[in-house]
């Protein structure tokens, strides 16, 4: 991709997500509220505390630190940090850009930046005071690195695999402890960096190199998992020590997988139910309320499978459904950049995928997997999956770029114009469908 490519993509990336900090400043409500608090206490020298100016560790950390340390330069603007944001974001759009340039060529790497680029949820939510932002940043960033990392792997490089291993896991550790989704993420990747050593086919098991790869791949996993544990040390001893209890990120796991399995009103995912369970947590500390109602989700799940079920049948659609009630303006807005996306994505993972080799690109698949997985456990929502759409993009990208290869310029920009004309219909039929998804869930559940 040519400098002045890379350029226009970012000028367009910048300009998007400043018309939306423009035109459409969201307030301090909900989850921003509370940032916003932790972030003014942590500057007025009152410490990680609740409303109740207790020690928590209901939130990770590195957000509220990430804002208070904006807020210190800033003397408390918002608007610092919402414009800091919007800087990471385009960040995030370079290095998606980077990574499906190294992947599959310089094109697809131009067309991923476009893509993420002109992509309406990722162009909004740095207006929020959220950890979105700066979690899909540092996943993103993560995510680069562990390329460079598995290549070095595949090279037999120790040295570099080491010292790319601790880069992926410095990351990695800054993104658990922005959010605690990413807690196993570590383990996923060294499983993957152990199958890149295979031996292949036309390669002895006692070949010089094949061994040389097997001990540079246990080099860096090890690199990676133990940086990654050190990293995240000091919080969890820090919460062993205010709550007596091992808390290796946050309490707020608890209440939320609790609520994912006993949703508001049968179907609301996100908001936290009022129940004699909920009532009875509240009334004790907060890491005894964490495994009480971790308990309690667990005993729901048992007492049920087939309304466990249909749930993550529910989550399932609200995980991947283009219709976005948290991060754009307006509720159960509909997004079509990410519905286009999401619909190459999906086609080369059914058409393409096996030409370029799992392995080959699981760097880029697999944080897509875990992320759903995780809303499986927890709850779908245009939040959980915000950070899963700059992978997608790359894998959209690929497939558009490699489309024309296979049937030709003017079919391939025939189906493309079909793809934008479906995505815009879409609106028209997402009513009546979401309609009546509740009413069999309602129902059913």
């Amino acid at each position: 991709m040519r400098h002045y490519e890379l350029a226009g993509v970012v000028a367009i990336a910048l300009a998007l997500r400043l018309l939306f900090l423009i035109f459409w400043p969201p307030g301090l409500i909900a989850d921003a509220w509370d940032y916003d608090r932790l972030a003014r206490s942590l500057v007025e020298g009152r410490g990680y505390t609740n409303t109740r100016g207790e020690l928590t560790s209901w939130r990770p950390p590195v957000y509220p630190a990430f804002v208070a340390g904006v807020y210190l330069l800033t003397e408390g603007s918002l608007q610092a940090v919402r414009l800091l944001q919007i800087v990471l974001d385009v960040g995030t759009v370079i290095l998606t850009s980077q990574i499906a340039k190294w992947l599959f060529g310089p094109v697809p790497g131009f067309v991923a930046g476009l893509l993420i680029a002109l992509n309406l949820g990722t162009a909004a939510a740095p207006s929020w005071i959220a950890s979105e932002t700066l979690f899909t940043f540092l996943l993103v960033a993560g995510v680069a690195v562990s390329i460079a990392w598995l290549r070095a792997i595949e090279d037999g490089l120790v040295h570099a695999a080491v010292a790319r291993g601790i880069g992926t896991a410095a990351l990695l550790a800054a993104g658990a402890l922005t959010r605690g989704v990413l807690l196993l993420y570590p383990l996923v990747l060294v499983v993957l960096g152990a199958v890149s050593v295979r031996p292949r086919r036309s390669a002895s098991a006692r070949d010089p190199m094949v061994s040389q790869r097997r001990r540079t791949a246990l080099a860096g996993c090890l690199a990676l998992a133990s940086v990654f544990v050190l990293i995240l040390t000091p919080w969890s001893v820090r919460n062993y020590r205010v709550h007596h209890a091992f808390i290796p990120v946050a309490t707020q796991l608890g209440l939320t997988l609790y609520g994912s399995y006993k949703p508001v009103q049968g179907w609301i995912f996100g908001n936290h139910p009022q129940d004699e369970i909920t009532a009875a947590a509240e009334r004790l500390p907060e890491s005894k309320a964490n495994a009480f109602l971790t308990r309690a989700a667990i005993d729901s799940i048992r007492a049920s499978p087939l309304k466990v079920l249909k749930l993550e049948i529910l989550k399932t659609l609200y995980f991947w459904v283009p219709l976005d009630w948290e991060v754009l303006p307006f509720y159960g807005v509909f997004n079509p950049t990410y519905a286009f996306i999401a619909v190459w994505a999906f086609l080369y993972l059914v058409l393409s995928s096996w030409r370029d080799g799992l392995v080959a690109t699981g760097a880029v698949w697999l944080p897509i997997l875990y992320l759903f997985v995780m809303a499986l456990l927890f709850y779908g929502s245009p939040r959980f999956r915000l950070p899963a759409e700059p992978f997608l993009a790359v894998l959209a990208a690929a497939q558009l770029v490699a489309l024309p290869q296979t049937v030709g310029r003017r079919m391939a920009a025939a189906i493309v114009g079909v793809t934008v004309v479906l995505v815009l219909a879409v609106p028209a039929f997402a009513g009546p469908l979401k309609h009546l998804v509740k009413i069999w869930i309602i129902g059913a559940v």
